[in-house]
């Protein structure tokens, strides 16, 4: 969405809600395990996975965050809650500068896409 589009949603809460409407029903919940392969999901773009990784130790971290990645594109975004990181957990995101707890996919260094 480029800036002006987003300016205009913000000037009238009717476009706002026909919006929020539009994303809504693009939004599907499951109950999945994350420490399992996630392959049947999908693709994602970007990944909410926020105030979850609290919970585990280091190498289910990892883990979680390996069979997140491969559910990415190149360009994908994961964001986490603010007291969590990947930084000494994964390779495979790198921080986005001057943005807490968001990280892009690292595609130097993301493994393929499992099938």
């Amino acid at each position: 969405m480029i800036d002006g589009e987003l300016v205009r949603f913000e000037q009238n809460p009717q476009d706002a809600a026909i919006l929020g409407n539009i994303f809504r029903s693009m939004v599907k919940h499951k109950v999945f395990n994350l420490l399992h392969g996630l392959s049947g999901l999908g693709r994602f773009d970007v990944v909410f996975c926020r105030n979850v990784l609290i919970y585990f130790d280091q190498p289910t971290k990892k883990l979680v965050l390996e069979n997140i990645v491969k559910l990415m594109p190149q360009d994908g975004f994961l964001l986490l809650g603010g007291a969590e990181t990947v930084l000494g957990i994964t390779e495979a995101f790198t921080p986005v500068p001057g943005l807490r707890a968001i990280y892009k996919v690292d595609g130097s260094r993301r493994r393929p896409r499992s099938s």
